[in-house]
Parts: structure tokens; C-alpha cells; sequence
């Protein structure tokens, strides 16, 4: 049963937090900052693991830990760890089926994201995806679409700017990050029932975005390599090609297209992926 599972998991997870949580008592002390740091930790895991009743334990406890060295939970210094608290606060109440409460949380950790990290980070871009996501959970499509197209343009110019001024590997992990976008997108789009017009924008826009990507292979970007006339960008491709055959390790493959693309950066030439630009109104006209 779902309970024994999480009895069985308890006993596991336990165990591990004794060893975590003695390690740090005997390095620092229960009452040091680390130390909370350490419970805190030790209850976001159980948050994952869906261990909800240790979690709300471990989490009042890392509380009153933090209270002892600052006026309030929290003081200035403190914003990364205030805001693993929240969101990790978050994910218990929306575990517990609390929207409203989850939601609360995660507007105060957004509000800290943007403060600390700022309007152009990813880390504020992803935030309003969730925020998003959690107004959606209580219907609030209006809301929802407010925070998602907020972060719409920014988030999608910043994945198009590093997939191409990546490497070849490197650009997988940002198809990965455009997907999770891409499904949040379409999963709003499909709860709205079409009931807000910019979501299903958004999302067609986000469907169109991933077929640019997709079809981008490394053979477009050796085309635009060839057709650069960049002796310096073709000299290295050919050694990346011959290089590849012998079986070099993926770090040096990707030095290498390093090297290619601030060849390309030296003449003022920049690789671009044209599909990514193209809209629903594209579509339609």
C-alpha cells in the first residue's frame, strides 16, 4: 500500500538524514545556520519523496532554527535559503492539496526571485511558468495566462540565444529546457479549454518553436559552416569531422565548436536558426 511504501521510505530516508544531519552537528552545532540549512534540505527531500507529514516536521524545525539568527525567519543575507523555504513550503501544501496555500507561498518566493536574481534570469523566467501553472490549478486562467505571457518572449529569446551560441551537446540540454516550457505551455492551453485566446497563441507558438529546434541538426550547422567563407570556422570543422572518426572525447568535440563559433564571432558572422522566429501569424499569412 501507498502507506507501507512511505513507512519503508521513511525508514530509509531516516537513516540518511541521521547520517547527513550528525555530520553537520559535529562540524558546526544544532544551533548554527548550517545546521537549519541541513534540515531544510532533509525536508525538501521528503516533500520529493512524498513524505508529507516529516516534511512539515523538518521544515517547522529548520524555521526555528533560522528565527535565531536574524529579527524575523530570514534576514537579507539569507534570500537563497528563504527561498528554498518557500518553495519547498510550497510543494508540501500543494502535496497536501492546498492550492491556495501553495500558491500564497510561491507568490512570496517569486517575488524574492525577482529581487535577487532579477527580470532577465531564467530562474525569475521559470518562476512565472510556475506561477502560471499554480493559478491554472485553481482556475484562475485569466491569472494564469497574465504570469505565463510575462515570461513568454523573454524565456523563448533566451533559450534562442544560447541554443545558438552553444555546443553540439550543450545545445540537447537547452531542447531540454525548451520542452518543459513547451509542455507547460500546451498542457495551459489544453486546462483553459480555449477559453483564453493568448494561451492557445502561446502554445501554437511553442509548438512551432519546437519543430525549429527539432529540425535543426548538425548538418545545418556545418551547411552554414561551409557557406560562411570562414576559412578559420572550416579548417576547424574538418578537424572536429576527422577527429569525431578517431573517437575523441565529447569535451574536445565541443572546444571545438567553440573555436568555430568565435571564429564566426571574429568576422562578425553569427549562426541563426531562421525557424525559430516563426509565428502562428506567420502561419496564418
Amino acid at each position: 500500500t501507498i502507506q507501507e511504501y512511505i513507512r519503508q521510505g521513511r525508514a530509509y530516508y531516516n537513516s540518511e538524514f541521521n547520517e547527513m544531519l550528525q555530520l553537520y552537528e559535529n562540524r558546526y552545532s544544532t544551533s548554527s545556520k548550517e545546521y537549519a540549512q541541513c534540515v531544510m534540505w532533509c525536508a525538501s527531500m521528503c516533500v520529493e519523496a512524498g513524505d508529507n507529514q516529516q516534511a512539515k516536521q523538518l521544515l517547522a524545525k529548520s524555521e526555528s532554527l533560522f528565527k535565531k539568527h536574524a529579527d524575523g525567519i530570514f534576514d537579507g543575507k539569507d534570500t537563497i535559503d528563504e527561498i528554498f523555504f518557500l518553495d519547498t513550503k510550497s510543494k508540501l501544501e500543494y502535496n497536501n492539496e492546498r492550492d491556495y496555500m501553495a500558491l500564497q507561498y510561491y507568490k512570496r518566493s517569486h517575488k524574492l526571485k525577482k529581487q535577487y536574481f532579477g527580470t532577465n534570469s531564467e530562474v525569475y523566467l521559470t518562476s512565472l511558468l510556475e506561477l502560471s501553472r499554480l493559478y491554472a490549478e485553481r482556475l484562475k486562467y485569466k491569472k494564469s495566462s497574465k504570469y505565463h505571457n510575462m515570461g513568454y518572449e523573454a524565456y523563448v529569446e533566451l533559450i534562442k540565444k544560447e541554443f545558438c551560441s552553444r555546443s553540439e551537446s550543450e545545445r540537447s540540454i537547452y531542447w531540454n529546457k525548451a520542452a518543459k516550457y513547451i509542455n507547460k505551455t500546451i498542457d495551459l492551453a489544453h486546462e483553459s479549454g480555449g477559453k483564453v485566446p493568448s494561451i492557445a497563441s502561446a502554445a501554437y507558438n511553442a509548438l512551432l518553436l519546437s519543430k525549429g529546434l527539432l529540425l535543426n541538426t548538425a548538418v545545418s550547422f556545418e551547411n552554414y559552416i561551409n557557406e560562411s567563407r570562414n576559412e578559420r570556422a572550416i579548417e576547424n570543422l574538418k578537424l572536429k569531422k576527422r577527429l569525431t572518426l578517431l573517437g575523441a572525447t565529447q569535451n574536445v568535440l565541443d572546444s571545438l565548436d567553440y573555436v568555430i563559433l568565435d571564429a564566426l564571432h571574429e568576422k562578425g558572422q553569427s549562426y541563426t536558426i531562421p525557424q525559430l522566429a516563426i509565428t502562428w501569424e506567420d502561419v496564418r499569412n
